[in-house]
């Protein structure tokens, strides 16, 4: 394989490194800046000449983690790894093996709840998996309030506001399944995963019927599974009525709000959260909507009534879940993220279908945060080398069993333990 590809769109060019091609900040829709600002992702137009994909795309308006946050000097303390902020971030990341045949391909969602992160950040790089014949696919999608914000003056021809970050996501997953071959990627074998509200996000894309039949397997780490104990999965019609009030509040029309500059966006939707956190009485509201559309129906009931996707599912969190960076903090057992989790293989695994479930119980070393939300992500992508704590021997072994563990489901649907029986079922244990 080379390092140039031709897509359906035109040649784009990546670079090579030890184990693979790696081709980053990939567009995949069209830039959804001026009148499509507030619009589903639109398709690209072909273009000329070679893109020089050598370099990450541009991340989703978001507020800066900072150095003195937990998470701050955790995951994004390091600047070769953050690139520049704009609604201009429509991108994707490609790691592709050397020798890659119909390999099988992962597409992983970041997390950091609808409002933070993006595709490039240390602990995810595709090296670990393309030495296991896996290509990966990180996504950049719209965030906060460009990327979740509804209103009934922003409804569409369709009559639908909001999700257009979720739809950013199915956008992504299309323009994999069209342009993978290129790449040495099998369109047919397509897992999606991600961790905290990329799992979320994950649980509600095997809902949509935009999904169905396009992806093989779905691993979600760290999310609400089946009646999880995060509150989300607002209808449109809830969060267009919040959304009516805080404008008149504000005295903005859509009209203005369509044409503030995107920092002035961010700076409101600070506003917006701490107004729709009073009535919603959740944590974060800037999220995927029930719409009836993309999103048809609330997960719980579609995981009851057999409506998600009929495909192989993989889940689990850590053992300290929703307790960050909190010194000394007790075990809690089993979370209540791990309990709704396994009720989700449980579930699927009543319909007949193969569910398995996991636990990160390794407190990580270098401080008493114990295995903390998100501490599992510099193992499963074998980045420890570049996280700051003092990693050890059996910190490296675990990671290697963990990639090779995720990257076995991606290719076959079997992580190497036995299946989920429910919610007091089997669970694999990685500490």
């Amino acid at each position: 394989m080379a390092s140039i590809i031709e897509t359906r769109y035109g040649r784009i060019e990546g670079r090579e490194t030890e184990n693979c091609f790696a081709f980053l900040g990939v567009p995949y829709a069209k830039p959804p800046v001026g009148d499509l600002r507030f619009h589903a992702p639109q398709t690209l137009e072909p273009w000329e000449g070679v893109i020089q994909a050598e370099h990450f795309g541009n991340r989703s308006m978001q507020r800066d983690n900072h150095d003195g946050d937990f998470y701050g000097r955790e995951f994004f303390s390091d600047p070769a790894f953050i690139p520049p902020m704009s609604e201009d971030c429509l991108y994707l990341n490609i790691w592709t093996p050397k020798d890659a045949t119909r390999a099988s391909v992962a597409i992983w969602y970041h997390g950091g709840g609808f409002q933070n992160g993006h595709g490039s950040e240390p602990e995810f790089d595709g090296e670990a998996f393309a030495k296991r014949g896996v290509i990966l696919v990180t996504v950049n999608y719209r965030l906060g309030f460009l990327g979740y914000f509804c209103h009934p003056a922003l409804r569409d021809k369709s009559g639908h506001s909001g999700n257009y970050g979720f739809l950013d996501q199915i956008a992504a997953l299309n323009w994999v399944r069209e342009n993978i071959s290129a790449f040495g990627g099998d369109p047919d074998c397509i897992t999606i995963f991600g961790q905290s509200a990329g799992g979320m996000a994950v649980r509600d894309l095997v809902c949509s019927p935009m999904v169905k039949g396009n992806v093989k397997r779905a691993i979600l780490q760290s999310c609400n599974g089946y009646k999880g104990p995060l509150k989300v999965d607002f209808t449109m019609e809830q969060m267009e009525k919040i959304s009516e009030r805080f404008l008149q509040r504000k005295k903005l029309t859509v009209s203005e709000l369509k044409s503030l500059p995107a920092d002035a966006v961010l700076k409101l939707q600070q506003e917006y959260n701490r107004y729709a956190a009073f009535r919603t009485r959740a944590g974060i509201s800037l999220t995927p909507v029930i719409d009836g559309w993309a999103l048809p129906v609330n997960p719980d009931r579609a995981a009851e009534q057999g409506e998600t996707a009929r495909i192989q599912y993989l889940t689990g969190s850590t053992k300290h879940d929703l307790t960050v960076s909190r010194a000394g903090v007790k075990d809690p057992g089993k979370s209540k993220l791990q309990k709704s989790l396994m009720r989700w293989s449980g579930t699927h695994t009543k319909q007949g279908l193969t569910s398995y479930s996991y636990h990160f119980g390794r407190e990580l070393p270098g401080d008493r945060a114990g295995a903390f939300h998100s501490s599992e992500l510099w193992y499963v992508f074998g980045t420890l080398s570049r996280c700051w704590r003092p990693m050890t021997e059996h910190d490296y072994a675990l990671s290697t069993r963990m990639t090779d563990a995720w990257a076995a489901f991606i290719k076959t649907g079997d992580p190497g333990w036995e299946p989920c029986g429910g919610e007091n079922g089997f669970y694999f244990e990685f500490e």
